[in-house]
């Protein structure tokens, strides 16, 4: 009997000490905590620690975890309480909104993590709660629901991981997406029908500014050929110019490096006279009885 009772005590401590022994699968890490405190952290695996009672060993799979927050539609509301998730916006009006926070525990604080794991999803909850009113708080209500609130996700992702930090939570804040904003139900139909001239004139806005702009560059192609062609008349006058004064000297030069030349400039002059005589022809018009006449060009030059 005595030996039953040795035997089935060594086989009840064995059975105990096995409770020591335990796997770590692929994706996640174990905390072990020895008499309450973090002793180690053990990565994928088999580990032996310490029997049950003794060691504490808590599973932290590392996937993405996500919350939504804010506001649901076709909740059941109270007309006296605003629904979670409206927000006033910088202008003085309310909006719903609802976010999305994708987080995951920090493999490099994943002891955090256990030791706050509790109170993790209520606090992001409350800081996200809070970084959505600052957020929101800034701007109009027309650029949140012309733009469906996405311009306001990389802010609102910076306000949150500052303010989850000091709590040192051991998690990774990946993203926040926000969900299409919608105003109170009770002004819906006016702010559709608000939202609908808005983006009818941001529409018309943007045509005339792209016809403008269009209009613009048809003005600067047209002034840049008038310059060029302008440019290039002056090039074409300036060269005749230089090429007259060219003649002149040359002209001036040979009449004063001739034998006689006052004799040289005459013979010059009428030859001059000459060619503008034969270019010219006297015409005479008749009047009853008096003629005139009429030095005109001739038709053959």
């Amino acid at each position: 009997m005595l030996r039953w009772t040795l035997s089935l005590l060594m086989l009840g401590l064995l059975g105990y000490c096995a409770t020591g022994i335990f796997q770590v699968n692929a994706g996640e890490l174990a905390v072990v905590q020895r008499f309450g405190r973090v002793y180690r952290i053990c990565g994928p695996g088999l580990h032996l620690g310490l029997p049950w009672g003794l060691d504490r060993v808590t599973y932290v799979p590392l996937q993405q975890q996500e919350i939504h927050i804010g506001y649901q539609a076709g909740e059941e509301r109270v007309l006296e309480v605003a629904p979670p998730g409206q927000l006033l916006t910088g202008d003085d009006n309310l909006v719903n909104l609802q976010a999305t926070v994708f987080f995951r525990p920090n493999p490099d604080e994943v002891a955090d993590y256990v030791l706050h794991r509790e109170r993790i999803e209520p606090l992001i909850v409350r800081a996200t709660e809070a970084a959505l009113a600052d957020v929101v708080a800034t701007q109009p209500i027309q650029e949140i629901l012309l733009n469906r609130a996405r311009h306001l996700e990389p802010a609102l992702h910076r306000r949150l991981v500052a303010y989850l930090r000091p709590y040192r939570l051991g998690v990774i804040v990946e993203a926040v997406t926000l969900g299409t904003p919608q105003p109170p139900e009770e002004v819906a139909e006016e702010f559709e029908a608000t939202t609908v001239a808005m983006s009818q004139a941001a529409r018309l806005l943007e045509s005339t500014r792209m016809e403008a702009e269009l209009a613009r560059s048809r003005a600067r192609q047209e002034a840049q050929a008038v310059l060029t062609q302008a440019e290039n008349d002056k090039r074409e006058k300036i060269a005749r110019a230089l090429a007259q004064a060219y003649r002149h000297r040359e002209l001036w030069r040979s009449l004063s490096e001739a034998p006689d030349p006052h004799q040289a400039v005459r013979a010059y002059y009428v030859r001059e006279l000459a060619k503008i005589l034969r270019t010219l022809q006297l015409r005479r018009l008749s009047d009853g009885p008096v003629d005139f006449y009429l030095v005109a060009p001739s038709e053959e030059r």
